[in-house]
């Protein structure tokens, strides 16, 4: 049970911002963060995660590899002209026109020209998988993790980090000219050097990829 002062603003949030309830067969829950390791200069441990799994009556747990994504919910149709339907095993598939994309909050993860890329491409791998035969199905509702990150971040990489990487690429080269005056006099620099040219390789990599 959910007290009504602790939904009221989720649910407020939902009408203005969300997709139509008929798109939002699933809204997948949040990873509950560890709490912070007591060893010393670690932020996380595993230890400390599994002792507080543990506290709280957590018998099994399963790891795995988390790559860095975006949690992606994706409601793929295998006919976007077909009637539509609630998803109660009435035979129709739910949701309307083609389907949709959305966030574990609800909100549409792309703009509309986008989500319909992004769905047709669906359409065609499970077209490929042979998936509608095998399911016996004409809709699929996929959990997943959209890769790399920045696919849903673009526009903040290019608004707020596009000028962090240009400053970088303009001191970084200065900072090696100084590094490289004081090793012609015998100071020993050799080190900081290599991790001065390791950042401003990294914002070359940066700043070209996101022009």
């Amino acid at each position: 049970m959910v007290a009504q002062e602790q939904s009221a603003g989720a649910l407020e949030v939902m009408s203005r911002f969300a997709l139509p309830p008929a798109h939002l067969l699933w809204l997948p829950p949040t990873m509950a963060p560890a709490p912070t390791s007591a060893l010393d200069r670690v932020l996380e441990h595993p230890l400390t995660a599994f002792e507080a799994y543990r506290a709280d009556g957590v018998a099994q747990v399963v790891c795995q590899e988390k790559h860095m994504g975006s949690r992606a919910v994706v409601l793929v149709r295998r006919d976007p002209e077909a009637p539509t339907g609630s998803g109660d095993g009435s035979g129709a598939a739910p949701g309307v026109g083609p389907g949709a994309v959305h966030a574990r909050t609800g909100r549409s993860f792309f703009d509309a020209a986008t989500t319909a890329t992004l769905l047709a491409r669906a359409r065609d791998a499970a077209d490929e998988a042979g998936l509608w035969h095998e399911l016996g199905t004409d809709w699929l509702l996929l959990d997943a993790e959209l890769l790399p990150w920045s696919a849903k971040a673009e526009g903040l990489v290019k608004e707020r980090y596009a000028a962090v990487g240009a400053a970088a690429r303009a001191a970084l080269p200065a900072a090696l000219e100084v590094l490289d005056a004081a090793a012609a006099r015998g100071l020993d620099v050799g080190a900081l050097r290599e991790r001065t040219a390791t950042r401003e390789r990294d914002a070359a990599a940066f700043t070209d990829a996101y022009r």
